[in-house]
């Protein structure tokens, strides 16, 4: 199997070369060449390659006040978005939450399981459904192992043809897997990719007592603020993602009602500051 996975990327190489990025990218997702196992090892050391840059990530840590009731509630909203019971790897993944004090408006996950949530993001928005909606777009990129296959994309593009070998294995040392590792907090993903998150998250949401809706919430949140998210810079048009979240739940059927949580928020976001 190894061999046969490895002359099928040979001839994407090939292929790649007069293949546009979009087409490369659908090849890689449909012959990713990493291990679901890969994907746990390599969220494992992105996760503390990113802990250990203090200069770029203030974490919220146990010795902040507050420190408890703010990971326990955005913990129990990534919970709730477990409890749909349809989110890919459930149990290979070690899904959890991180939170960064920094004032960015962003979000970001890594493989394998590990979500990141900024202060600068959890302010802006007004309910919990919204926040659930961010939740639930950047288990996507987990769930469907967005990280791993734009890696893949980019070997392929990169002309390299070792790529049937293992995460940690022979053909490469503990200091190549600390280096993919940390490409994975700077990974920009495709057009594809972010529909499927947020198509998926949609979903996921639909499933709750959420307002599904609400996932729009945040996205309209970007286009009212006069910041310059750094969103903005590693994700497409929010105008773009409002239309088509708002496609993919009329679609599917999904009621425009359901829970938005916005006392309870509003209290939580005080513990913010």
């Amino acid at each position: 199997m190894k061999k046969f996975i490895t002359r099928v990327l040979i001839l994407l190489v090939a292929v790649a070369s007069v293949s546009s990025c979009k087409t490369v990218r659908k090849l890689a997702s449909n012959n990713n060449v990493y291990s679901v196992q890969d994907d746990v090892q390599l969220g494992k050391e992105a996760d503390a390659q990113i802990k250990a840059d203090t200069k770029n990530y203030t974490f919220l840590k146990s010795s902040d006040p507050n420190y408890r009731q703010v990971n326990a509630y955005v913990d129990k909203v990534m919970r709730k978005i477990l409890s749909a019971n349809a989110v890919p790897y459930e149990t290979e993944f070690n899904y959890n939450v991180q939170v960064l004090k920094n004032d960015v408006v962003n979000a970001f996950a890594t493989a394998g399981g590990y979500l990141y949530f900024y202060y600068g993001l959890m302010k802006m928005l007004d309910n919990e459904a919204q926040l659930a909606g961010v939740v639930a777009h950047e288990m996507g990129h987990i769930a469907f192992r967005h990280a791993t296959n734009e890696m893949t994309a980019q070997q392929i593009t990169g002309g390299l043809v070792s790529l049937g070998l293992k995460i940690g294995g022979a053909g490469e040392t503990a200091e190549q897997v600390a280096g993919l590792a940390y490409n994975l907090a700077f990974l920009k993903y495709g057009r594809d990719a972010e529909e499927e998150a947020d198509r998926n998250g949609a979903a996921w949401m639909a499933k709750t007592d959420y307002n599904p809706y609400e996932m729009q919430g945040f996205f309209k949140k970007i286009l009212d603020s006069d910041r310059s998210p750094e969103f903005l810079s590693t994700h497409p048009d929010p105008a773009n993602r409002i239309k088509y979240i708002g496609e993919v739940l009329k679609k599917m059927g999904a009621k425009n009602s359901g829970k938005t949580y916005t006392a309870e928020y509003q209290a939580f976001k005080k513990q913010l500051y």
